[in-house]
């Protein structure tokens, strides 16, 4: 008679279910280990994405801020600004500011200029729309700074002021 050395029944299901579990769990750190063996190419691929995709962002806020400016200064022809007498200081100084506007009424286009003393006068559109325009602001205003907005931004705060720092 040959003896069988067959285990327990109870024993192999054991064996079993405990196999499985550690089988399952191999399985999942081997795709884990693929996953991140690919990771440091893909954050490569995403940053570069992600970097595109701000650019795009970024041009799309700034034309949608050139959009808004478009429609605010819409119906804005010219603006120019004559300076008074040079021998006043600036702060004294005086300048007159014609504003030309043209639009339609649904029947014609029209054109008016109306004019204004001061640069305070300045209504923000026609202010926003001289940003754009430099070469019509006052050589003394943009004397007082590298860039327009700063300039009159001094001029504003010297004006209020009563006299310009350092001067």
């Amino acid at each position: 008679m040959t003896k069988t050395t067959t285990r327990p029944l109870a024993e192999l299901q054991a064996d079993f279910v405990r196999v499985g579990a550690l089988l399952k769990q191999a399985r999942e750190d081997v795709e884990t280990l693929r996953r991140l063996s690919m990771a440091e190419a893909q954050a490569e691929t995403l940053a570069a994405e992600l970097e595109a995709i701000k650019r795009q962002m970024d041009r799309a806020f700034a034309d949608e801020d050139k959009a808004k400016e478009d429609a605010f200064i819409a119906g804005i022809k010219d603006v120019r600004i004559t300076e008074g007498d040079q021998r006043d200081n600036l702060i004294r100084r005086t300048f007159t500011v014609a504003v030309t506007r043209t639009g339609n009424d649904g029947l014609r286009d029209w054109e008016t200029t109306a004019e204004k003393t001061g640069l305070t006068s300045l209504k923000p559109e026609e202010y926003a729309w001289l940003l754009r325009h430099p070469d019509r602001i006052p050589a003394s205003i943009l004397a007082l700074a590298d860039d327009p907005r700063t300039a009159f931004q001094t001029y504003f705060s010297s004006k209020k002021r009563g006299y310009f720092r350092g001067a």
